[in-house]
């Protein structure tokens, strides 16, 4: 049963109605044990709700979200450390073309996303010789 599931069972429909123990200022326990890809997710994470706004719908927002995040971060403690490094290099691969157009050479692309080629970036080639 995942953060959400757990919340509407209780009844709790809003993230001001989150106890305190999942409040964002209580971090996820990591331990020197834990995968160092598992230990860097979880410093980017925490760097990023550091960043976001706190009042009124940014702070519940904020809140779900640490409280997401902190459940994501349990359930990746259990996978091979090999599989959590695969699959976050495909997402920054996508999400880096997703910023610019353009795509990281050595980061493989899912074989069913296919995106239309004039999402692409012009290529630098072709703005030098215009």
């Amino acid at each position: 049963m995942g953060v959400l599931d757990r919340i509407k069972a209780r009844g709790q429909d809003q993230p001001s109605d989150l106890p305190e123990s999942l409040q964002p200022d209580s971090s996820p326990t990591l331990v020197a044990d834990d995968p160092a890809v598992v230990q860097r997710i979880n410093h980017v994470m925490e760097y990023f709700l550091s960043q976001m706004g706190g009042e009124g719908k940014a702070g519940q927002f904020k809140r779900m979200l640490a409280m997401i995040s902190r459940d994501a971060m349990e359930e990746m403690k259990d996978a091979p450390p090999e599989a959590i490094e695969f699959y976050f290099r495909r997402a920054a691969g996508l999400i880096y073309w997703s910023a610019c157009g353009e795509r990281i050479l050595n980061i493989p692309w899912p074989k069913d996303f296919a995106p239309p080629s004039e999402l692409d970036a012009p290529q630098q080639e072709a703005l030098e010789s215009a």
